[in-house]
């Protein structure tokens, strides 16, 4: 006898089915129980869900429990218990309360809240404003803009036990725009760290507020740096440093940026530190003074006109007494040395006029230890090319009067000094021309630079050089319908731009010679020459995701001389061909890219300097980059870099350079290695890094930073394009 008529011996069939029915029916209703039951408030958007709600009418009330749900204009409110007052809109809710709006996400066991004025007070409460985590006795909602708490503590760590908290007696948010902060205590752990009065941080600045970094170095010993930043108003905020360096001493800092000053935007750096030499140097040196200060500003005075500025001060007792191989910028901050050795202090005033620009450039030498030729002033006027009335012919000009001071770096004697007043002119008239596919711009040119004096102090006449010469140029294209994905290289349809430039060009031997002119810029270095200009560009581009990619991009560059004499030596040089500047660009996936450039020196046959990148993507921060900077008789550099996620929460870069080359000034091996992790802390980062550089030995140091406040673009080693005078571009 099978299962199913043992079934039906003991149920009959349609018994069964009523049986089976009814327990279904009777199951549904005891787990489905609970009633779901909404109010809303006549003539509002103000709904009002809950396992039971009842609408009090003689009160104007609405009372909710279990589940309480109300969205209003934006702002969610939860609950168990809700009484609101369809009038006023006030609400007393109870029990697991949860409160969001523009604010953020705020929690506790009981609030008072107007739905209308979007006021309310929340006792106990938990709140999370983006990406800030609290804990307060009470939270105030003042409006939808502002709300306070008191007596709490803020951090970006969301654990029960931050690993660091602010404590406040009072916390005023303002939405999206700051936060202020009375009587606070820093916490790391359990353990107070500092106090601070009042605090005031900006929410529209995502910039690290407190940066340390620890270390050790060969250069520095022991050190530690810190940076604090702090906020005055939108418009002004900075940061202030306090280092300690055990080979060096201490030394302490300040710097602001500003902007939306009415007057224009720009940054002030000052770092002073008093050094007591502990080795190398005698003890009876003494301590000495060190110190620099920066100050650079740009002004968008109108549409037409702008300044621009900078402004570097260095004392250094250290350089006057040893010599130039101290230097603070060296000692302290040798990366930005690295960048730019002898910054220099200038003002630059231009204006644009409707067919024409006219700029005011003054450059002062302000440290003594420089060698720097000083223009004060320089004033350019420049007219680009422009037609002639109504003929085919255009005319430009660019008109220079510069007062030139060359000075020698101290000690020397002031009798060594240069200086020479020169009005330089250049004027040219051209006529651009089509002619089938080709585009033909002859032109013609004279320059006149008069000069105050010449190289041995007499006075000198007007120079005049004669220009003229012809661009030509076209562009020759064919598009081949190919589709192919051939070793994985994506290739749909394929266009082969070519590009060929050659130019010739004559200037006569100046009316006066080189020789007989001081050397201030190229101007006065001019010489005769006869040449032609030669160029070709070579692209292969194809489609990828809808857009144009440049697949392969080869340029060749050169000039072939059929005659040139060089001002300085008087050697006249016939049919020689420049060197050849080559550089190419490959995108053959893209994960991957290819870089490289290389001169080749055709007299000698030979390339002097070749140098290429292979830059590999492959997501996820996983990257890694390979090159090459090779020169002739010289160094021959590989260098490596890497990024590369380990885990989740470990990440791992390094970068090296290798000297291949072994010569007498030169020896194999690493010239630079650093290696460093990167761990992730929940809320905070940890960066840790070892370097050695050949030059400068070991270091060692560590950074941390909070992930909320990631740094920004905004950086204090930027400054502002290289000034000069003359057509500027903004």
């Amino acid at each position: 006898m099978n299962k199913i008529s043992v079934f039906s011996k003991h149920f009959p069939k349609k018994k069964n089915l009523i049986i089976l029915f009814f327990s279904f029916v009777f199951f549904f209703v005891l787990v489905f129980s609970r009633k779901v039951c909404l109010a809303q408030v006549p003539g509002e958007s103000l709904v009002v869900n809950g396992d039971t709600v009842e609408y009090l009418t003689e009160k104007n009330e609405i009372v909710a429990k279990g589940n309480v749900s109300v969205n209003y204009q934006g702002t969610i409110l939860t609950c168990e218990k809700l009484t609101v007052n369809t009038q006023t809109k006030q609400a007393i809710a109870e029990g697991n309360v949860t409160i969001r709006d523009v604010h953020g996400l705020m929690y506790g066991e009981r609030i008072l809240y107007n739905f209308k004025t979007k006021q309310g007070t929340i006792e106990n409460a938990k709140f999370y404003s983006q990406p800030y985590f609290g804990k307060a006795e009470k939270i105030e909602l003042v409006s939808d803009k502002q709300f306070d708490v008191y007596n709490g503590r803020l951090s970006t760590c969301n654990f029960n036990q931050p690993h660091y908290h602010l404590k406040s007696r009072k916390l005023s948010f303002y939405s999206q725009d700051k936060i202020k902060s009375w009587e606070n205590v820093l916490y790391f752990g359990a353990l107070p760290v500092a106090y601070v009065p009042y605090y005031r941080h900006s929410l529209k600045d995502n910039a690290t507020h407190i940066q340390l970094t620890p270390g050790y170095s060969d250069q520095w010993g022991a050190y530690l740096l810190t940076a604090t930043r702090y906020y005055l108003s939108e418009s002004v905020q900075g940061k202030i440093y306090f280092d300690y360096r055990n080979k060096l001493g201490f030394a302490e800092g300040i710097s602001a940026n500003y902007k939306n000053t009415g007057f224009g935007s720009g940054d002030f750096k000052f770092y002073y530190t008093t050094e007591r030499p502990k080795e190398g140097l005698p003890k009876e040196s003494g301590d000495f003074q060190r110190y620099f200060a920066r100050l650079r500003h740009h002004w968008q005075i109108d549409e037409q006109t702008y300044f621009t500025g900078e402004v570097h001060r260095i004392v250094d007792d250290k350089r006057r007494k040893f010599g130039s191989v101290y230097n603070i910028l060296k000692d302290y901050f040798p990366r930005n040395y690295e960048r730019d050795p002898k910054p220099i202090s200038y003002a630059l005033l231009n204006h644009n006029f409707t067919h024409s620009q006219l700029s005011f450039y003054l450059e002062k030498r302000i440290n003594r230890w420089y060698d720097q030729i000083e223009k004060l002033p320089e004033i350019t006027y420049s007219l680009p090319s422009l037609p002639i009335f109504s003929t085919p012919f255009y005319f430009e000009d660019t008109t220079k009067a510069t007062v030139f001071n060359k000075k020698e770096a101290s000690p020397s004697p002031s009798w060594k000094d240069e200086s020479v007043n020169r009005l330089d002119t250049l004027n040219k008239i051209s006529l651009p021309t089509n002619f089938s596919i080709f585009e033909f711009t002859p032109y013609v040119a004279e320059r006149f630079t008069y000069y105050s004096k010449d190289n041995s102090g007499d006075s000198i006449g007007v120079r005049s050089v004669f220009y003229s010469g012809i661009d030509v140029s076209t562009k020759f294209y064919r598009i081949y319908d190919l589709t192919s994905n051939f070793l994985n290289i994506e290739i749909n349809r394929l266009r082969h731009i070519i590009s060929p430039t050659i130019g010739y060009a004559y200037n006569n031997q100046p009316s006066i010679p080189s020789t007989k002119l001081y050397q201030m810029d190229a101007i006065d270095a001019i010489g005769h020459s006869n040449a032609f200009t030669l160029g070709v560009s070579n692209k292969l581009q194809t489609k990828r995701n809808n857009e144009t990619i440049d697949f392969v991009d080869f340029k060749v560059d050169s000039i072939y001389y059929l005659y040139r004499r060089i001002p300085t030596s008087g050697i006249t040089v016939h049919d020689e061909l420049s060197d050849i500047i080559l550089k190419l660009k490959v995108f053959p996936y893209n994960w991957l890219q290819f870089y490289s450039d290389a001169n080749y020196v055709a007299e000698k046959r030979q390339f002097s300097t070749i140098n290429y990148d292979f830059m590999f993507n492959f997501g996820n921060e996983k990257q890694i980059g390979l090159g090459q900077r090779y020169q002739y008789d010289g160094s021959n550099e590989i260098t490596v870099s890497s990024e590369w996620r380990l885990t989740p929460k470990w990440k791992f870069h390094l970068y090296e350079r290798i000297q291949t080359a072994d010569k007498a000034d030169l020896r194999k091996g690493f010239v630079v290695q650093e290696y460093g992790f990167t761990r992730d802390l929940h809320c905070w980062l940890w960066e840790l890094t070892y370097s050695h550089e050949k030059t400068k030995g070991d270091a060692i140091w560590c950074v941390f930073k909070l992930k909320a406040f990631p740094e920004i673009g905004v950086d204090f080693r930027q400054g502002f394009n290289s000034p000069q005078s003359g057509p500027q571009t903004k």
